[in-house]
């Protein structure tokens, strides 16, 4: 009896899915098994019971984690395992007189030159500096519709809140080790690892303000998160608006054997307590209470 004959008589799966497995299927499996953050949570059995085979996409699919996609060479395909919307759902519309709050604008900034990078902080420091007086006694600093991109240069761009050491959050890693993000010498870092590589400006404000209003909804999300994250470790920072998307995670890409690219999610953000958001981050403040407390101040 032939060996898959024998699989269809005892209506093994195992062996019939051995035989008909996609390329790279084991070795990305291999890889999720090693490196996925949420290791006990993805129903690879499941994936091969409804499938029939050793499919990569149900494999994929089977992680349910936004932040993880399987990019194979030459097809033009993607398999995403999840998607998530990052909607706009801030209630908050900004309607305050210039004096009585100072206000930043935290943008998105992708992959990008050195040279843009660096750009982009200064022209964030100089809004900063222009706006650091004795009457900027409260900041709003507006990170909605902040979908993330490049954390290190959006954060180097907020340096002017913080001391010039500081740590501001964490990575909870799937191999069980934790790394530190925050700033040393005024500079971005993780860990002793340097995230900058340029020069940028290293001011901090003369003023110091009373409170700090940092407003967020639901779009935004993944290395912004971070940003909320960080900015939320200052005791006169408050969070405000909507809860965050959910999607605080590190994730890392790995090249398989064909050229096809695994970006796989193997770590989670937290603060400074340890503290993960899978479920996205909640604000301190609600938008109502936002909205009464800009009112009181226009009064």
């Amino acid at each position: 009896m032939t060996i898959f004959k024998w699989c269809l008589l005892a209506h093994i799966s195992f062996c019939s899915l051995t035989l008909f497995a996609e390329p790279n299927y084991q070795e990305v499996k291999q890889l999720i098994d090693l490196h996925f953050i949420h290791k006990t949570d993805y129903a690879n059995k499941a994936a091969y019971l409804e499938y029939g085979n050793l499919n990569l996409k149900s494999l994929i699919k089977s992680l349910n984690e936004p932040h993880s996609y399987l990019k194979v060479k030459g097809l033009n395909t993607t398999f995403f395992s999840a998607k998530k919307r990052c909607v706009n759902n801030s209630k908050i519309k900004l309607n305050f007189q210039k004096g009585k709050f100072s206000y930043l604008k935290v943008s998105s900034i992708g992959i990008t030159t050195t040279e843009e990078k660096s750009q982009y902080v200064s022209n964030s420091i100089n809004k900063i500096r222009s706006q650091d007086n004795e009457n900027s006694r409260y900041w709003i600093i507006d990170l909605r519709k902040n979908s993330g991109g490049n954390m290190w240069p959006m954060l180097q761009a907020l340096s002017p809140f913080f001391d010039a050491t500081q740590t501001l959050g964490e990575f909870h890693l799937s191999s069980g080790s934790i790394t530190r993000f925050g700033f040393k010498d005024g500079i971005a870092h993780e860990s002793s690892l340097q995230k900058i590589n340029f020069q940028p400006d290293t001011y901090h404000l003369k003023h110091q303000p009373i409170g700090i209003y940092v407003l967020i909804d639901s779009s935004v999300a993944s290395s912004a998160e971070a940003l909320a994250i960080g900015l939320s470790s200052l005791e006169n920072v408050t969070l405000v608006g909507e809860k965050t998307c959910g999607l605080a995670t590190v994730n890392t890409p790995f090249e398989l054997s064909d050229g096809s690219i695994l970006v796989l999610t193997t770590g989670e953000m937290a603060n400074i307590h340890g503290q993960t958001f899978k479920n996205g981050i909640t604000p301190s403040m609600s938008s109502l209470e936002f909205i009464r407390l800009i009112k009181d101040f226009g009064e």
